[in-house]
């Protein structure tokens, strides 16, 4: 453990810092404006593309140089995707039996990257269920 300082300001004594700190009301404004993209991004993927496009762009983003996604918990992947662990799991399998995957324990191999990014690039893709 380590130790913790916590401190609270005032809307008075926040409203203060910003008008005399220039550098801290920058940082505000572009954590801020960071926050906003990476929501806005969030909402456009949960609307515009399919739970299998979102899995695919996952496993893709994490599969690194190895090709393999290593440490993640089906719960896990969910909650990356903005899904539940049941749509995972019928997803990862129907992955694997198309050949696009091996899938072990808390390791998924990726087998064909090409067509991941197909799946994950297409708005007509669909695979069989």
């Amino acid at each position: 453990m380590t130790d913790l300082y916590l401190g609270i300001l005032t809307a008075a004594d926040f409203s203060a810092a910003i008008h005399k700190y220039q550098d801290f009301a920058s940082y505000l404004l572009l954590d801020s404006a960071a926050k906003l993209t990476q929501l806005t991004q969030m909402v456009e993927e949960l609307s515009l593309k399919t739970t299998q496009q979102r899995l695919a762009r996952f496993l893709l983003m994490n599969g690194g140089d190895e090709k393999s996604v290593l440490g993640f918990t089906q719960e896990e992947i969910a909650s990356q995707v903005g899904t539940v662990r049941d749509v995972i799991s019928r997803l990862l399998n129907l992955f694997s039996r198309e050949g696009l995957i091996k899938i072990e324990r808390q390791h998924i191999i990726l087998l064909e990257e090409k067509r991941l990014q197909e799946i994950m690039q297409d708005d007509d893709m669909r695979l069989k269920s």
